[in-house]
């Protein structure tokens, strides 16, 4: 019987779901937690970049579609991070 590989979007969300690490890191994506997203566009932007309504709204795409693999992966803990996100992103939008 041949065996058959996974999918990329199939191991992240397997990955999410097993690996506490991988979640974390997932986490730490969402609210920013290094600087290296939306705090990184956002200062771009300033320079001249690109601007800021582009910086939040590629942010924001890239996160809800990382919001869906962590509700797929696990959809209780999932439900629990967007509903944090959510206000916390919309408070980062106003300022």
């Amino acid at each position: 019987m041949p065996r058959h590989s996974l999918t990329p979007h199939r191991r992240h969300i397997l990955v999410l779901r097993h690996r506490a690490r991988a979640w974390q890191a997932a986490r730490d994506t969402l609210f920013d937690t290094d600087g290296l997203g939306l705090f990184y566009q956002l200062c771009l932007a300033k320079e001249g970049f690109g601007t800021r309504a582009e910086a939040f709204s590629d942010f924001e795409s890239r996160c809800r579609a990382l919001i869906d693999a962590m509700c797929e992966a696990r959809p209780e803990a999932g439900a629990e991070v967007t509903a944090q996100w959510e206000p916390w992103f919309m408070n980062h939008n106003r300022r």
